[in-house]
């Protein structure tokens, strides 16, 4: 929600020093997208890998455990990922029109929108 985990920045954080907030808040708007497109292509074209392996009944090397189950979570996991990347879609459309959505980010961030 802080957007703090593994948070690669140089690039925005120099144009922030230049004053640039609203180039830096569209590079977030545009990285929140291809993320959120990104994270949902992988849980849908999983889907029917995921179908596939559990009509095949594929097991692991040693046949003990069956596949379907962990890329079932793997599915899950991404498509909550797009669910994420959504949320900071529109906090980051909300930010380019100048508005908050959360009282709490601008002073998390650093950004003073």
């Amino acid at each position: 929600a802080r957007r703090s985990h593994l948070a690669v920045t140089p690039l925005l954080d120099w144009l922030k020093k230049r004053g640039s907030l609203k180039i830096v808040l569209v590079f977030r708007l545009i990285a929140s997208a291809v993320g959120m497109t990104l994270y949902a292509a992988i849980a849908y074209w999983g889907w029917p890998a995921m179908e596939r392996s559990k009509m095949m009944e594929r097991t692991t090397q040693s046949m003990i455990l069956e596949l379907w189950p962990f890329q079932l979570l793997l599915i899950i996991g991404f498509g909550l990922m797009a669910l994420t990347c959504l949320f900071q879609l529109y906090q980051d459309i909300q930010a380019v029109r100048g508005k908050t959505v959360f009282e709490w980010a601008p002073a998390e961030e650093g950004l003073e929108v």
